[in-house]
């Protein structure tokens, strides 16, 4: 190829980046500001920048997990003594030469003199979980819920506390998110919940109602 046409693909590529670029970047704005006013219309506070919230999360497997870690778009606020946080949370994940970055919409309440067991719930993934149980995995099941029990993996660090813990209630109310990507973890005085993605602003309200009532189940078990 001469040596005019590799410049040309070359700038053209680099046009192309800076398109995406610029796209991601109106996005992101248009996405910040829908969440300030959801913000304003949910009686909540607006922080763009959230790196503080990194340092100190409470230690759940989500903070845990890959580097990169990063908070925005932060929400927060109290009501009736629990603390709410809502953030688009992201870190980065890295296998060889590769990387992906997860991105999601987090709700992290927490309420003083609360002494949840610790324990985490997530969707179960049939073939990958049975072979998980089979190779000493947990996953807390229920004899008289087996649909709750084949729609999640439940694990806690005392097992018969957790199953306790999860009463009919709470597993009804779980029950109406089966086969999202739903994540729960809770223990001492905190709640975290995602759907494994970035929620849209008009679904923040939803998203806090249901951890909202999660965590008043699991207080009052």
């Amino acid at each position: 190829m001469p040596q005019n046409s590799v410049i040309l693909v070359i700038l053209g590529l680099v046009a192309v980046l800076g398109v995406v670029w610029a796209l991601t970047l109106a996005n992101e704005r248009k996405r910040r500001d829908a969440i300030a006013a959801k913000a304003l219309e949910m009686g909540l506070r607006f922080a763009e920048d959230a790196a503080y919230f990194v340092e100190s999360a409470p230690p759940f497997k989500l903070f845990s997990r890959g580097r990169r870690r990063k908070a925005r778009n932060l929400l927060s606020g109290s009501r009736s003594g629990i603390d709410i946080t809502i953030a688009d949370y992201q870190f980065t994940v890295s296998s060889g030469k590769n990387s992906h970055t997860h991105r999601q919409t987090i709700c992290l309440l927490r309420a003083r003199g609360t002494e949840l067991p610790h324990c985490f719930l997530r969707r179960e993934v049939a073939l990958l979980d049975a072979i998980g149980e089979r190779l000493g995995g947990q996953d807390i099941d229920f004899p008289e819920d087996p649909d709750f029990s084949r729609a999640f993996v439940l694990q806690g660090a005392d097992p018969e506390a957790t199953r306790r813990l999860f009463g009919g209630a709470v597993r009804t109310h779980l029950m109406r998110h089966a086969g999202t990507r739903i994540e729960l973890e809770a223990g001492g005085d905190a709640l975290l919940l995602h759907r494994g993605g970035r929620v849209k602003p008009d679904e923040l309200r939803e998203l806090l109602e249901h951890a909202a009532e999660a965590f008043r189940l699991l207080r009052q078990g």
